[in-house]
């Protein structure tokens, strides 16, 4: 994790065993919940670019989430439709 306290982001970046990047991600570190404005939670939420890499470190995958649902396409066009549980 490489987290900015000052503007509340956090980075998360995950590896190969070979060690090349795995996944990258952005987070919200203080989030409000969507569903009651104004209450804050513990915790983080996705929020910003995620991007996916092959074991050769080549980016297969380019997903954007907008306060922790996905909203991205990934590099063949499609959209995963999914929230960020595993991103």
């Amino acid at each position: 994790w490489q987290r900015d306290l000052k503007t509340n982001i956090g980075v998360w970046t995950q590896y190969w065993p070979n060690g090349n990047k795995r996944v990258e991600s952005t987070w919200n570190l203080k989030p409000a919940p969507r569903d009651l404005p104004g209450t804050p939670l513990n915790g983080a939420m996705a929020h910003g670019e995620a991007r996916h890499y092959d074991e050769n470190g080549t980016l297969v995958a380019t997903y954007n989430f907008i306060k922790g649902t996905e909203n991205g396409i990934d590099e063949q066009g499609s959209n995963a439709g999914i929230l960020n549980e595993g991103k």
